[in-house]
């Protein structure tokens, strides 16, 4: 049974930045620096991606830019 079938009323929308060095999450890396702060952002959306994955309620995503393929990101 999808999601949607067990349901139908419930969506949790995620909206995420494509992590791009000096562009992503830029007050953390100000300490961390970019690598490592691609590294954790990537971290955050593959965690958000497992946890949703087997909840009873359909997951959204919305991103920028919309012209990069998200996913190689998710299979990465």
């Amino acid at each position: 049974m999808s999601n949607q079938e067990q349901t139908p009323d419930i969506a949790v929308v995620v909206m995420a930045r494509y992590p791009t060095l000096g562009q992503t999450k830029t007050r953390l890396a100000r300490t961390l620096g970019d690598n490592d702060t691609v590294y954790l952002y990537r971290a955050f959306l593959t965690d958000l991606i497992q946890h949703h994955a087997s909840q009873a309620y359909t997951l959204c995503w919305t991103y920028t830019p919309n012209n990069v393929d998200y996913q190689t990101l998710v299979e990465a």
